[in-house]
């Protein structure tokens, strides 16, 4: 049953202070959003589970290390990447803090080198 009992000054005083807890007058607005940066790199995979179907690619042409899944190996059949071997990928910034498993960086198309 929905309440009938007219609100009071003080649930709409303390309703406003939560809306502006700020201190605003007007309701904070989210920060522009940023361009991703993306390309091509180099590197070589520093880190593989199969198990779990991703591992990290390092890179000297990047600041971070990239994240890399196994469905983004380019390839037939069963597709998996070792330790120490030199690839070639397509990388691109992650948007959200954190990025994929903690690394800011993910492939979205991973190569072998010739």
């Amino acid at each position: 049953m929905p309440d009938e009992r007219k609100p009071t000054r003080r649930h709409a005083v303390l309703k406003e202070e939560v809306i502006y807890e700020s201190g605003a007058a007007e309701p904070s607005t989210p920060p522009p959003a940023r361009k991703l940066r993306s390309g091509t790199a180099r590197g070589t995979v520093i880190r593989w589970s199969d198990d779990e179907g991703w591992g990290v690619i390092a890179s000297e042409d990047l600041p971070g290390e990239v994240w890399a899944h196994a469905m983004h190996i380019e390839g037939e059949g069963y597709r998996t990447l070792h330790v120490g071997e030199v690839v070639e990928f397509d990388w691109h910034e992650m948007s959200v803090t954190g990025g994929q498993d903690g690394y800011s960086y993910r492939a979205s198309s991973v190569r072998r080198s010739a």
